[in-house]
């Protein structure tokens, strides 16, 4: 990582896509994703405001201040 660094190594075949893969995605991530295709995206950012990392835990944060563990949902 160094060498790299100090060499100013440039990465060449990168995709921005690759970011989205499932396998690289946190489990609240995963869950974010398919509230759109259970509710869709407006009914989703009316109930949730956001999910979150507190202590090692995920948490989803609903517009009515009510937190869920990501696990549970």
């Amino acid at each position: 990582m160094i060498s790299a660094l100090q060499q100013q190594w440039k990465p060449k075949a990168w995709r921005d896509e690759s970011l989205e893969l499932p396998l690289l995605q946190s489990a609240g991530q995963r869950w974010w994703n398919a509230a759109v295709s259970q509710w869709g995206y407006d009914v989703r950012n009316r109930l949730v405001a956001d999910v979150f990392y507190d202590n090692g835990q995920e948490f989803i944060q609903f517009t009515n201040g009510k937190e869920m563990l990501v696990e549970t949902a």
